[in-house]
């Protein structure tokens, strides 16, 4: 996320110790309206506004789940319980938000 943030903002600073909701909230800023799309598509309250708004709660979650229960600190065995359901959700989350990022942004700065 904060190579997306450079990249759409190259004189940004201030937020290399931020947390990914941090981090996400600052990147929708930068591409998220299009002032001179259709309301559908740009409007403050509908459309795919509401559904950028709704984005921070799976990147929070996915957050949580990497620090909690990911091997990144170290934890050398799945945490009880978890299910590949579970899994696939974080997963796949994690692969539209990057594919919409990526996309925006090329449609943005390319």
């Amino acid at each position: 996320m904060k190579g997306a943030i450079h990249y759409a903002d190259p004189a940004a600073i201030g937020f290399e110790k931020d947390e990914m909701p941090q981090l996400w909230k600052r990147l929708r800023t930068l591409i998220q309206e299009d002032h001179a799309a259709d309301r559908a598509l740009g409007g403050k309250d509908i459309g795919v506004a509401k559904t950028l708004s709704g984005m921070i709660n799976l990147i929070t979650g996915i957050a949580e789940m990497r620090n909690k229960v990911g091997s990144g600190h170290g934890t050398p065995t799945a945490p009880k319980g978890i299910q590949e359901s579970h899994v696939l959700l974080v997963i796949d989350s994690a692969h539209t938000i990057s594919r919409f990022v990526t996309s925006r942004l090329n449609e943005l700065f390319a």
